[in-house]
């Protein structure tokens, strides 16, 4: 399955499958959260897996209902990557 990535400040519209995400080994070690959708699917760490959950509680969105990831915007910080994001019910 295709890997979903995003570039700065580019909405994608998406329907997941499941509104929880996976927890699947990382390949650079440790785990993080798998998100499957129609698209491909969507990985994060587990901190932002659970802010997505939490998120797509919030508004109510349930599996295979478009959403829109907008607003992702990547920072680069002390080496890392960060990024803050928007999730909209279309």
């Amino acid at each position: 399955m295709a890997v979903i990535r995003f570039l700065t400040n580019i909405p994608v519209e998406l329907r997941l499958r499941a509104t929880e995400g996976r927890p699947v080994e990382s390949q650079f070690g440790g785990m993080q959260q798998m998100f499957s959708a129609d698209e491909g699917n969507l990985y994060v760490s587990e901190t932002v897996g659970a802010i997505l959950a939490e998120q797509f509680r919030k508004l109510a969105i349930r599996a295979g209902e478009p959403i829109d990831k907008a607003e992702v915007l990547t920072l680069r910080t002390s080496g890392s990557f960060h990024f803050a994001l928007t999730v909209c019910a279309t």
